[in-house]
Order: structure tokens, then C-alpha cells, then sequence
């Protein structure tokens, strides 16, 4: 999906709600912007003119509507990146990351129209921040997604921006935005 290629090598247990998979799991893409709209089931949110591959992989448990990638170790635009991610879609909607990296180029979510917290509540289905063109809750196909993102970078590359020593928890939950954390630094110098 997504134009990406994934392999999940474990062993299944249990029967019905009692079933669990416990294994590998390995994604690779010449696209994480492609796979990200398929993702998240919006054709043109994210900007693939930008893009590059990704690749990671990870120790894989999947139990009753939930199944969380650990340990995972990945590249994303030729930057290495370290973390965990958990999907649940039983019940409400929701997904977990946590990434640590050197780098991390997200100029491929972004577009000159998009910022970060429109992107973040698009992707969600959160209700609408600022101008930019956006999919509302009732016009998604899929129910809402609360989101948690907790991001540990040296530098972040957004369009025409660069951030240092960044250190950012980012929720959406129910449509309502979050930032309990957020720190860095700017080009000019300037901290937050």
C-alpha cells in the first residue's frame, strides 16, 4: 500500500479475543508521503514532490484491535531514527509515536499552504486550524484518530525553517489540540 512493501514474520496464539501475534515486522517505501495518505486514508494530504524513501524495522505485538511496533529502527530521507508506535482501531481510534533521532526532514508533510498544527489536525480529524484546505470529521471515511507524537530531534527541517534541540509532545484527542511539551531553537537564535 501506499507504494510500500511490508513483511510480518511472528507466530499467532490464542483463539477470538484471546489471539495475539508477537513477532518481526519490516515497512520499506520510495514514498513515506504516499504511504502516509494511505495511512491515513486522505489521497492528497501530504505533499510527495519533496519526498524520499523509508525503511524500519521493529518487534511487532498485535492483541485484540491494538498492535504496537517496538525497538523500531528506521530511515526516513536518509536520516536514522529510533522508536516506538501503537495503533489501536478498536473503539476509538488512536496512535501512539514516540521517535529520536539526529534529524528529521518533514518538508514532505508540509506545504507552503499546511502548517504543522494544520497537518497534525487534518491527519487526525481534528476540526479546522487556520485557512489551509482540509477533510472535516464528517467528510472523512474513517472515524477520528487521536494522536499522540512525542519527537526528540537535533535539528527538525520544516519549508524554509530549521529547528534545533527539539523536544516536542504533540495530542489530539476529540478534535482539541495539545502541546504539553515544546522546545527548541530557532535559526535566529531564539529558544521556546
Amino acid at each position: 500500500p501506499g507504494a510500500s512493501r511490508g513483511d510480518i514474520r511472528g507466530v499467532v496464539t490464542g483463539v477470538g479475543d484471546a489471539t495475539t501475534l508477537q513477532g518481526r515486522v519490516t515497512v520499506r517505501g520510495a514514498s513515506i508521503a504516499r504511504f502516509a495518505n494511505w495511512f491515513t486514508g486522505k489521497q492528497a494530504l501530504f505533499d510527495a514532490t519533496n519526498d524520499g524513501g523509508f525503511g524500519v524495522v521493529g518487534d511487532l505485538v498485535g492483541v485484540n484491535g491494538a498492535i504496537e511496533a517496538r525497538n523500531l529502527v528506521g530511515e526516513l530521507a536518509g536520516t536514522a531514527l529510533t522508536g516506538d508506535v501503537a495503533y489501536v482501531w478498536s473503539g476509538r481510534r488512536a496512535l501512539t509515536a514516540q521517535l529520536i533521532g539526529p534529524k528529521l526532514d518533514i518538508t514532505p508533510f508540509l506545504t507552503q499552504r499546511l502548517t504543522i498544527a494544520q497537518l497534525l489536525a487534518q491527519a487526525s480529524g481534528a476540526a479546522s486550524l487556520g485557512t489551509a484546505p482540509q477533510v472535516t470529521v464528517q467528510q472523512a471515511a474513517i472515524p477520528p484518530l487521536d494522536t499522540k507524537i512525542s519527537l526528540r530531534t537535533g535539528e527538525l527541517i520544516a519549508p524554509g525553517r530549521r529547528y534545533r534541540n527539539v523536544a516536542a509532545e504533540i495530542e489530539f484527542n476529540s478534535g482539541v489540540m495539545r502541546v504539553p511539551l515544546l522546545q527548541l531553537e530557532g535559526d535566529g537564535g531564539a529558544s521556546l
